[in-house]
Order: structure tokens, then C-alpha cells, then sequence
């Protein structure tokens, strides 16, 4: 069978059979065992009758151990299964003939002998490895071929953790184990004799205990314990090698078991997942943010998904993981060249990655109740003087210069040369940042009492008050803005930018605006002769989103009072304690609004 059966007990065959009382016993000239028992045995325990004198049956084995334990088994199997039957009968009045009393004592249908064997083959085989390899782990301990705190790292696995393993899964994944070619073996033997005779959880079990018995032995050399330190036995190459490999499988067949436990754990806890709570937090957070903010949430989720992974636990998110996660922000690239060297995000920017992922484990504490506390609190880095950049407004003589810009060359801006064309005096006309200007659709164009306007009021942007309002300023009617649009009317065209339509939304935060954003800071601002080297250097940002701070200034330099640049330029009014709280949503006349937007005199 491949197996060692149990150790010989008795110095001769005639002693071992003795000692088996009269149950096991050979027929001359037989090649096999035989099992007999006298029936009145029977009647010792329960109301039992036969005309018989014995039951005999052949054990189908000819060596004498097999046949030893086999009619120890038989016997136990035998008393067990008669009490039963009859512990059901009126002994009084319960009549039984022989045929009746043998059906009941037969041997087929209460064991069966090649099962019984391949198990006591199993269990004899593994008790050997264990007392072998407990006692060469003795021997290496005392030899300093290994240390007692290498034993004492050992990590035992929670029993009930790989019985479920293999109970619940016919094709569950075998722990790593040196035994692995004879247990593969015994699953061989198993399948010929159609038995069902499972080694793996038996053996893991015993992986288990040796690991337990190991660690104990790590402890008690530590602890000056007489029988480890008493002798030191001889070195043997071969064995400290077998030991050796041992050990590391037994640390493979921990991480085997940690991962099951996780693996389990993460089965009961599916909702809990690290993505399926960035679902769930994005479904209500983003019929709250618009698209700009949306983009942002996304591209923190992707970082904190890159470090920890999809199936993390968000129970287990703590300040520790916080840390790489932040670790993996500050690693990110800018996109930005300097001297040819490509930049690391800024701290700004960084802050804003933090702050993304500070908002969400904010609800997994109170709407979730994951976490009792947040691990991003107080993550975000110190702003310091020489970090703060500030944008500025375009001087009279750089705004003339943008709204004069044409393209110079064929290639430059070439898939979306309309889009190039309407941007930058959109921008400077009404204030509108960059994505809002490429999310624009034809309907967004209307007359609204005789005023033509951007309506924006179902818009979703970075703000509530991204929702808006804003008349057309007449600079832009005489460029054309009005008739360019009809045109699209006419060819069915829905955005009013549709050279920019990609299919599918950039990950940066302008979204459909990204192409501009870039084409506008890296060509057009060169081209103009701006240095933006010059510019950080001197502690400012120039892009095109400095079309918002020239409006601004402008409404500034005009007197035009702050609640009205707010409400045009869509900028949170929660501070206002007179026009945002006390007036509610009410809206300024859109006359109004007409008159302060040709302030934007240039």
C-alpha cells in the first residue's frame, strides 16, 4: 500500500494471536485470516438468540497486524451495531431466527475493509512523521542548527479554518507539505478501490499539532529546560537538510493557512470590500459633486485601490495603511517637465488626494460605521510659503494676444481646431472654467427674455453654485458664437464642441477640456513668449484657468459687488449670511447680470 503498518507488539505470531482471545484465527493450508466469535457473546449485552454456535467470516488479509487490528474494529462494529437493533426490540416478545441474527452481524454491510485499512495506513503513516520530525526538530534545536526564536515564529492555524476548507470544497486548493507525493499516492489507492479516503485534512492536522509541538520546544530551550540542554547529539548533513526543508514548508503551510482564513474572512464580509464600499460611497457622493470633483474622487480611489487592492478589508484600514497609501500619492507624477526632469505632484495637489480619501473614510466611520476612527486624519501635508503658488490675472497686453491667437501651423490643435477657436474667448468672457466650457451642449445656448445666455442652471460642477446662469457677452455674438451654433442645430450635433468628443471622459479632472488645457499651457502660452519657468519661479501658476482670476479682477476693478461675481463665476455663497442664507435662492435679474458681464471690457 506505500504505508508502514503499526509496530509489531508481541515477539512471535502464536503470542500475538493469543493475545487476541479466540476472534482471529487460520485454517490450515489457508493463505488468509478469518474472523470468528462465538454468538452467545452477543447475549452478554443484549436479548439475543441463534441456533448457531459462531459467525466466521474471512478478514481477506494474510498479514497477521491488518488482521489483529481488523478483528478489534469487527468486534467493536459487531457489539455496537446489535445493542442498536435490538435496543428497539421488546426483548420479550422478540423472536429472532438465524438467518435474521447472522444478516444482522454481517461484516459487508457494516465496514468496509479496504477503507478501514487505507485509514489505519493513513494514521500510522503520519503518527511516524510526526514523532520523527518532532524529534529531529529536538536534535537541530540542540545542534544550533537552528534557533529557538525561528521555532517559536511558527504560527499554528486555526483548526476549524482548514477543516472548512476541505470540507466545504471537493476541489479545494492542498496545503504545501513535504508528504505531498505519498499522500498523492494514497488518493490513487483511494480512487482503485473506489473507497473515499481523504488524506490532506488528516495531514494538515498533524501539520498543525507539529507546529504547536515545535513551538513549545523553542520555548523551553529558551527556558533552560534539562532535557533539551543535557546532551548534544551528533551532527548529521542530511537530516539537518531534511529539517530545514521542513521548516520552510511549515512556514509555506502558514501563509497557506492565512491566506484560506483571509480568504475566508473576505467570503463573510462581501460588502465590506474596498470596492464594493468606493461603489457605494461614489453612488450617493457623486449626485453631489459634478464631474471636475467626480474625476478627482476617481483618481484618489485608483491610488488607494493600486496599494491595498480591491478585496482589502476597509475594517482593517488603519493609520498604517493610511501611510502607504500617501506614500503612493507622493510618488505620483505631475505630468510637468523641468530642465527635462519630469515633477512630482504638488503639495497641493497632494492635499487634494488626501482630502478625497479623508471625506470618504469619514463615511465609512459615521454612515457605514466600518471604522471607529479616521486614518487620514491630520495626513495632509503642511502648506508652506515656498509651496504656494498663486495664479494671476492676464495683463491687458497677454489678453489681446489671446484673443488674436490662431493656430500657426497645420498640425497644432488639429483634432479639435472649432473647439481652439471658442475657448479661450469663452474663457475670458464669461469666467467659466475649462470643463464647464467642454461640457457646453447646443441647448445650453438660449434666449432667456430676450437676453442670450449660457444656461447652466442643471448643470452638476464643483459646486452647488456651479449651477448658474450667465449672459453671453456681446463680444462674443459679433465673433460669430450665435451663427456657429446654428450651424450645429443643423447638422443634429448635440455638444457644442463636438471635435472633443473622445467617447469616453478623460480621468483628468477638465475632463473633455483636457486636450485644450494642455494644448493652451504647453503652445499657446509659449508661443505667446510667456516663460513659465520665469513664472514658478517667482511663486506663480499661469494656465488657462488664470481666465478666471482676469475675469474676477476685472468685476473687482469695477466695483461689482461680491455676491453678484460669485453667482456669475459659480463659487460657493455659504459665507454670505445676507444674500446666501437670508435671501435663499433667489436669483438677480438677468439684466443684471447682462450689465456686469460688459464690464469685461478688453
Amino acid at each position: 500500500m506505500g504505508f508502514s503498518f503499526l509496530p509489531h507488539n508481541f515477539a512471535t505470531k502464536e503470542q500475538r494471536m493469543q493475545a487476541r482471545y479466540t476472534y482471529l484465527y487460520r485454517v490450515k493450508n489457508s493463505k488468509n485470516y478469518f474472523f470468528r466469535v462465538r454468538h452467545g457473546v452477543f447475549q452478554k449485552f443484549c436479548h439475543y438468540t441463534s441456533s448457531g454456535k459462531h459467525f466466521v467470516a474471512s478478514l481477506k488479509t494474510s498479514e497477521l497486524d491488518e488482521a489483529i487490528w481488523l478483528c478489534q474494529f469487527i468486534f467493536k462494529k459487531l457489539k455496537e451495531e446489535t445493542k442498536m437493533y435490538y435496543s428497539n426490540k421488546d426483548p420479550l416478545s422478540t423472536s429472532v431466527s438465524v438467518r435474521q441474527a447472522d444478516g444482522v452481524s454481517n461484516i459487508g454491510a457494516l465496514i468496509n475493509f479496504d477503507e478501514e485499512i487505507l485509514k489505519l495506513e493513513l494514521h500510522t503513516f503520519l503518527k511516524e512523521k510526526f514523532n520523527k520530525w518532532l524529534n529531529l526538530g529536538k536534535k537541530m534545536l540542540q545542534l544550533g542548527v537552528i534557533d529557538a526564536q525561528q521555532l517559536q515564529n511558527l504560527r499554528t492555524i486555526s483548526p476549524e479554518i482548514m477543516a472548512s476548507h476541505y470540507s466545504n470544497n471537493v476541489d479545494a486548493e492542498r496545503h504545501p507539505t513535504p508528504n505531498s507525493s505519498s499522500l498523492n499516492n494514497l488518493v490513487s489507492q483511494a480512487a482503485s478501490l473506489n473507497v473515499d479516503v481523504d488524506p490532506w485534512p488528516a495531514e494538515a492536522k498533524m501539520m498543525n499539532r507539529l507546529i504547536a509541538e515545535l513551538s513549545k520546544l523553542g520555548r523551553e530551550y529558551d527556558n533552560y529546560s534539562p532535557d533539551l540542554i543535557a546532551e548534544k547529539p551528533q551532527a548529521e548533513i542530511v537530516k539537518d537538510m531534511e529539517f530545514l526543508n521542513l521548516y520552510s514548508s511549515l512556514k509555506d503551510f502558514t501563509a497557506f493557512g492565512r491566506r484560506v482564513e483571509r480568504n475566508n474572512k473576505i467570503e463573510k464580509n462581501k460588502n465590506n470590500l474596498l470596492k464594493t464600499c468606493i461603489d457605494d460611497f461614489c453612488s450617493s457622493k457623486f449626485r453631489e459633486v459634478g464631474a471636475s470633483s467626480q474625476q478627482q474622487y476617481r483618481k484618489s480611489f485608483e491610488v488607494m485601490v493600486s496599494v491595498l487592492g480591491e478585496d482589502f478589508l476597509v475594517s482593517e484600514l488603519d493609520p498604517e495603511q493610511a501611510k502607504k497609501v500617501k506614500h503612493a500619492i507622493l510618488k505620483l507624477p505631475s505630468g510637468r517637465l523641468q530642465d527635462g526632469i519630469e515633477q512630482k505632484l504638488s503639495v497641493k495637489s497632494v492635499n487634494k488626494y488626501l482630502a478625497n480619501l479623508f471625506t470618504f473614510c469619514k463615511w465609512l466611520v459615521g454612515t457605514r460605521k466600518l471604522l471607529s476612527s479616521n486614518p487620514f486624519d491630520g495626513s495632509a501635508l503642511k502648506l508652506g510659503t515656498k509651496n504656494q503658488k498663486h495664479r494671476r490675472k492676464f495683463q491687458p497686453s497677454e489678453i489681446c494676444a489671446l484673443l488674436d491667437y490662431k493656430p500657426s501651423d497645420k498640425r497644432e490643435a488639429m483634432k479639435f481646431r472649432e473647439a481652439a477657436k471658442w475657448f479661450i474667448p469663452i474663457g475670458l468672457y464669461t469666467g467659466m472654467r475649462l470643463s464647464e466650457i467642454a461640457d457646453l451642449t447646443v441647448q445650453n445656448l438660449r434666449c432667456i427674455e430676450d437676453i442670450w445666455c449660457f444656461d447652466l442652471s442643471e448643470y452638476m460642477g464643483k459646486t452647488e453654485r456651479a449651477s448658474r446662469i450667465i449672459p453671453v457677452h456681446s463680444k462674443l455674438i459679433t465673433r460669430g458664437l450665435l451663427e456657429y451654433a446654428d450651424e450645429l442645430r443643423k447638422s443634429k450635433s448635440t455638444l457644442l464642441f463636438p471635435d472633443l468628443d473622445t467617447g469616453a471622459r478623460s480621468v483628468d479632472r477638465d475632463g473633455f477640456g483636457a486636450p485644450i488645457g494642455k494644448w493652451f499651457n504647453r503652445t499657446v502660452l509659449s508661443k505667446m513668449g510667456l516663460d513659465k519657468k520665469v513664472e514658478r519661479d517667482s511663486g506663480l501658476l499661469v494656465d488657462f484657468h488664470c481666465c478666471r482670476h482676469t475675469v474676477a479682477s476685472k468685476f473687482k476693478y469695477h466695483g461689482v459687488d461680491g455676491y453678484i461675481a460669485k453667482q456669475i463665476l459659480g463659487h460657493d455663497q455659504s459665507d454670505e449670511i445676507t444674500w446666501g442664507v437670508y435671501a435663499g435662492q433667489e436669483r438677480t435679474k438677468l439684466e443684471v447680470l447682462k450689465g456686469v458681464i460688459e464690464h469685461l471690457d478688453y
